[in-house]
């Protein structure tokens, strides 16, 4: 593990919904990283060039690494799994770690970066079940109620054929006395006119 009088700390936040900007930030000051980056800001090699040797990445989930226009599990993990090698084997002989702040997990040997790479496939699993929940909710317009009084001016339009002929003249008596009734609605209510 890295000393903490060797190591040269960076952070590096995105913008999620797990947590915003400003509790990532407080969180990486405070595990002692002497800059915060926006990984929104800077693209892959912006980073490479900041590392020194045994420089420290902390991000507060290591999965915040993954290029978000990345979809499907696979293609985000094999993403986080080459970024990470990138970073253990830099031309320059200069090595980087990640540092998941939230576990306090660092990747630092093969067999931790494993271990941090299975806590990665976690995270984004858990990640695409709380996106895909919230993406899935109800759609289409609310479900409206009508009052039982609105229902028999509803009833009176629809059966009275002499004033409202066809379905659009039945539809312009909705929209006038019983706001949001269609013609769909009074015949599955009413039956055929």
């Amino acid at each position: 593990m890295a000393n903490s009088s060797t190591e040269d700390a960076v952070g590096l936040t995105r913008k999620h919904r797990w947590a915003t900007l400003v509790a990532q930030t407080e969180r990486l000051e405070a595990a002692g990283c002497r800059t915060i980056v926006s990984l929104d800001a800077l693209n892959r090699d912006q980073i490479i060039r900041m590392v020194r040797e045994r420089t420290v990445l902390k991000v507060m989930h290591a999965s915040f690494l993954i290029e978000p226009t990345k979809r499907g599990a696979m293609r985000r993990l094999k993403d986080y799994e080459q970024f990470a090698e990138q970073l253990a084997n830099l031309p320059r002989k200069c090595r980087a770690y990640i540092l998941d702040v939230d576990s306090g997990f660092l990747a630092e040997t093969p067999a931790q970066r494993r271990a941090m790479l299975a806590m990665v496939r976690e995270q984004i699993s858990r990640d695409l079940r709380g996106r895909t929940s919230r993406e899935n909710a109800k759609r289409g317009a609310p479900h409206k109620d009508f009052s039982p009084e609105q229902i028999d001016v509803a009833r009176q339009i629809w059966e009275n054929v002499k004033r409202y002929p066809s379905w659009e003249a039945a539809q312009a008596g909705f929209d006038e006395r019983v706001k949001g009734f269609t013609v769909w609605r009074a015949n599955r209510m009413f039956g055929k006119r």
